[in-house]
């Protein structure tokens, strides 16, 4: 439930509101600084081969609410986003991709952040 992840105040209940936990894919390209300057824009890029991807959810699990971005990829779209978020300091950027078939698939990446982003 979307919804529910949206209104989550913690990684945990965000994930939680997606139904599973996503699953590590090496078929998603997470692209993050590993040292964030400011946390109030730091650059993501997320790429796709898993076929039938369908959704972009960025979370950040150190931030008040969790869910920092999401993409609908329409189909026949190369699902590819690059953006910028904020994070509240330093912790994991989770690119969680749902696919046609309901799944849920995630890369990570470790950010740390020298200066905060969200108050």
């Amino acid at each position: 439930d979307l919804a529910g992840a949206f209104a989550a105040k913690t990684f945990a209940a965000a994930i939680g509101a997606l139904g599973s936990v996503p699953v590590p894919r090496s078929l998603i390209t997470l692209d993050a600084p590993t040292i964030a300057e400011n946390g109030a824009i730091v650059p993501i890029t997320v790429s796709s081969a898993l076929p039938g991807a369908c959704e972009i959810l960025l979370l950040v699990d150190g931030n008040p609410q969790p869910v920092a971005a999401r993409f609908t990829i329409p189909s026949g779209t190369e699902p590819f986003v690059t953006t910028r978020i904020r994070m509240a300091g330093s912790g994991t950027v989770y690119a969680a991709i749902r696919t046609d078939d309901g799944r849920w698939y995630a890369a990570t990446r470790e950010i740390k952040v020298t200066v905060g982003g969200c108050g």
